[in-house]
């Protein structure tokens, strides 16, 4: 028990002591303004997120609304045969 209260009263060790104390001191404040730092950009991500997500959702709804345009409608006529208004039999038979 000498020893060690000898040891710690020697200045030397007393000097380590505080530099050791200075520099974890140093790396705590860098780590507590670097925690601050990845919260930030954390929330600008999930801002961003959500931007994309509401644009895909809007071009969805843009080509839903584009493809629900497209109406396909059967008459009496054909589109290749516009001269006529009955039956067209194509036969490839020879």
């Amino acid at each position: 028990m000498e020893y060690l209260t000898t040891l710690l009263a020697n200045p030397i060790v007393a000097a380590i002591g505080y530099v050791l104390s200075f520099v974890a001191a140093v790396i705590a404040i860098l780590q507590a303004l670097g925690k601050k730092n990845a919260q930030k950009l954390v929330q600008e991500l999930k801002v961003e997120i959500l931007t994309v997500k509401e644009e895909n959702t809007n071009l969805k709804f843009s080509i839903n609304r584009n493809e629900n345009k497209n109406n396909v409608n059967q008459g009496d006529k054909s589109q290749y045969f516009q001269d006529n208004s009955g039956q067209v039999n194509i036969d490839n038979r020879g």
